[in-house]
């Protein structure tokens, strides 16, 4: 009985914390790399799984276009759920100490608006930037192989893809940020859960590159629209309109910081991907998909060492709000044991 007791109770603590789901989430990732990896190896040749990959790492070149918003943006969103009165670059505006502290809905509304119309212009950015400058080289690396230059449609269903997905990625930002981590990860759950599913029956039904393309789509959309009624019913009814306003003195105040965080990721972008970018261009398509697979491997086992600080982020920023100093002493050395 004692044992059981504490399974358990183990069990209902990671089924309640953002920990216990981001580990589930991670597991699934690795279940899929085991089980979705063999079965593209199997019924893709290694033409179109070097393709694939090379696709991959084209499409991550968008970070340079809003990962520096993201952190912001979720940023934003935790200091305004604390309640503080106005987001600066470097801190934050609190209210009175004697007035009642509670979330300041009408600037998260405005966060929301303005984060509305920027996300669709960088998307647009993204679909031109891909159409532009990821064409001609996805052309060179393909050149000569038959099987894989008829499936260059795939190439563009891709570009319009990655647009959507960064016109909407701002909707798990807030709703990371207003502290609802577990259930951002339960929605990444689902997402991938359907991707999984989706990129199996695909490759099994004979569906080819198409398959893992309608899984990733699939991933991307359930995401974006799960994390977006999620976090609007979070809010009153009242907070829930989100116009098309947009806010020029918020935005300026994301950029000094935007900038920086947004030259990191792509630094760290080009550390850890240029290498399948310069690989389609020099080597044949079957070595780029083998690398491929053994980075994003790397890359699996790189995201568990991080979740257990960064699900405590948007609590983090909370507090720092709230002047709760011992917390977040405790908190951050309770992160690093």
């Amino acid at each position: 009985m004692g044992l059981t007791k504490i399974i358990k109770g183990l069990t209902l603590r990671a089924w309640r914390s953002a920990v216990g789901w981001s580990f589930f989430a991670t597991g699934l990732r690795f279940a899929g790399f085991v089980l979705v990896l063999p079965l593209m190896l199997r019924t893709l040749s290694p033409e179109e799984l070097g393709f694939w990959y090379t696709i991959l790492a084209l499409t991550g070149l968008t970070n340079f276009i809003y990962l520096g918003f993201s952190p912001m943006v979720q940023r934003a969103a935790a200091f305004f759920w604390a309640g503080a009165e106005k987001f600066e670059a470097m801190g934050f505006v609190v209210k009175p100490s004697n007035s009642t502290v509670s979330p300041n809905y009408g600037s998260l509304q405005e966060l929301t608006s303005t984060m509305r119309i920027l996300y669709l212009l960088l998307g647009i950015l993204c679909f031109v930037f891909l159409a532009l400058l990821g064409t001609p080289w996805i052309e060179s690396s393909v050149l000569g192989d038959e099987e894989v230059r008829n499936a260059m449609r795939v190439w563009w269903i891709v570009i319009l893809f990655a647009a959507y997905n960064v016109a909407g990625s701002f909707w798990n930002n807030l709703l990371s940020g207003i502290n609802k981590v577990r259930e951002a990860q339960v929605i990444f759950l689902i997402a991938l859960s359907a991707n999984y599913f989706l990129v199996c029956l695909g490759l099994l039904l004979g569906w080819g590159l198409f398959a893992p393309l309608i899984g990733m789509i699939t991933e991307a959309f359930l995401t974006r629209e799960l994390g977006k009624q999620k976090f609007l019913r979070s809010i009153p009814d009242d907070y829930r309109d989100v116009s098309w306003n947009f806010k020029h003195q918020m935005v300026n105040v994301f950029w000094p910081n935007a900038w920086r965080i947004g030259a990191v990721a792509g630094g760290s972008y080009f550390i850890s991907n240029s290498k399948r970018i310069v690989a389609g261009e020099y080597l044949d398509l079957a070595l780029v998909g083998s690398l491929g697979i053994s980075l994003q491997l790397i890359m699996a086992i790189r995201q568990v060492s991080a979740v257990w600080f960064q699900v405590k982020i948007p609590l983090l920023s909370q507090m720092r709000v709230r002047a709760e100093q011992d917390q977040i002493k405790a908190l951050f050395l309770q992160r690093l044991r």
